[in-house]
């Protein structure tokens, strides 16, 4: 039993990677079993994860001939299904599931959602029962149950990796990646000339805090935006946590699998 989170940013490719893990899992863990693709709504739980899950299949010939996709179900040949539900806490009550897969967490901040994502704890009666979260940082004060695990993991945790912001704590069974900055853009589209022409065009379309919550991975207040000299300007969050996890925190896009707790002031730059 155990909690992944995996936090990148925009288009990091992190949304493929849940769908990857969530088919390994469907095609190889104690098969029959139950697997569930949740969101804050229906619709984003069918056209994210679940249509990267069909797409997987659909270009793999072998996966194709142990599968049948249907429109919110894909059953596969050894039992298990793969099933996209709906924000109702009441309705996942009861499910016997072996994995989990959440997708852009920060989004969770109504009652209803939390309420969602405390009903379907990992199974204890089964041998491996687990939750994969992807998302990119959420919005201070806003986005509680993100900011909950990620003091859990990222905070509270122990970083097991030299050069990899790897977290992860023990007790709670909670094991992240966390990667922020202008570092963390590793994918092809992401590097090089292109790379660069696109992040400069966000950087002057979008408000500031928003490109630093969707392109570096960054925590961000809502609602709070100034003018400075003439240009529009949003508070930069600052963590007062120790050194090496100040490190890891300023990244840039968000991998989820641990969280960890800080506290935070917000200070507007000049630069």
């Amino acid at each position: 039993m155990g909690h992944d989170y995996l936090f990148h940013d925009k288009k990091s490719g992190k949304t493929t990677v849940n769908a990857a893990v969530l088919l390994y899992w469907a095609f190889i863990q104690e098969p029959p079993n139950e697997i569930l693709i949740l969101a804050s709504d229906l619709e984003q739980a069918q056209s994210r994860v679940f249509r990267s899950a069909e797409q997987i299949i659909q270009h793999n010939p072998q996966l194709k001939a142990e599968s049948d996709p249907q429109s919110r179900i894909i059953y596969l040949a050894n039992g298990t299904r793969v099933t996209a539900i709906s924000n109702d806490f009441r309705g996942a009550a009861g499910s016997n599931h072996g994995f989990l897969s959440y997708d852009e967490l920060w989004s969770y901040v109504s009652e209803s959602s939390m309420r969602l994502f405390e009903e379907l704890t990992p199974i204890p009666t089964r041998r491996n029962s687990l939750r994969f979260i992807t998302t990119y940082s959420g919005f201070e004060q806003e986005s509680e149950l993100l900011t909950d695990l990620y003091e859990k993991v990222v905070i509270e945790g122990e970083r097991i990796h030299d050069t990899l912001p790897i977290y992860f704590n023990r007790r709670a069974r909670l094991f992240a990646y966390w990667d922020t900055g202008v570092e963390a853009r590793r994918m092809p589209w992401q590097l090089g000339r292109e790379g660069e022409a696109y992040y400069d065009s966000q950087r002057r379309t979008l408000r500031p805090a928003q490109f630093q919550r969707l392109h570096l991975n960054q925590w961000v207040t809502p609602g709070v935006e100034m003018r400075f000299n003439g240009q529009s300007i949003s508070p930069t969050p600052i963590r007062e946590t120790p050194n090496e996890i100040q490190i890891i925190i300023c990244n840039h896009r968000g991998i989820f699998i641990i969280f960890s707790f800080d506290q935070s002031s917000a200070v507007f730059p000049c630069a």
